[in-house]
């Protein structure tokens, strides 16, 4: 399928009501909404945020793309990645936490969660938080693979 949307070509934004087109579009596993979200990733188009996370709830792949658009320079992607760490449904929030954890570019990913963890409703999503940046701290005191303190 990414091959389909990506032939749409982009003059003038013609890409963009295809891709929104696409996120709606309910499909098998997804494959529709999940080709869109890649070929949102893949382009960057950052006007498309809010459409991303509307489909947090269903597919988790979405706050990996907002972990990418804010990796690109997208304060909205980084914002709605943050609100999603609060969300009523557990797995939006796991799938969040992950999102920081692994796809969100590091500096990023500490600044946000510092600025955030005090502020963090739910105790659980505190601690979690609490125990990424105290790995990731911790990561900072450790030289590489050798396991010993940087001084």
């Amino acid at each position: 399928m990414p091959g389909v949307l990506s032939a749409v070509p982009d003059s003038a934004g013609s890409r963009r009501p295809v891709l929104r087109r696409g996120l709606g579009a309910r499909s098998y596993l997804g494959a529709v909404e999940n080709a869109a979200l890649d070929l949102i990733l893949q382009t960057g188009d950052t006007l498309l945020v809010g459409p991303v996370d509307s489909l947090v709830s269903r597919l988790p792949r979405a706050t990996l793309v907002l972990a990418g658009l804010a990796n690109r320079g997208s304060g909205q992607a980084l914002d709605a990645l943050a609100l999603r760490l609060e969300d009523t449904r557990g797995l939006v929030r796991q799938s969040a936490l992950r999102a920081f954890q692994s796809v969100l570019r590091r500096d990023l990913a500490l600044e946000r969660l510092r600025a955030v963890q005090g502020s963090l409703r739910m105790e659980e999503v505190r601690e979690a938080v609490g125990r990424l940046l105290m790995e990731w701290e911790g990561d900072k005191l450790t030289a590489p693979g050798s396991g010993d303190v940087v001084p």
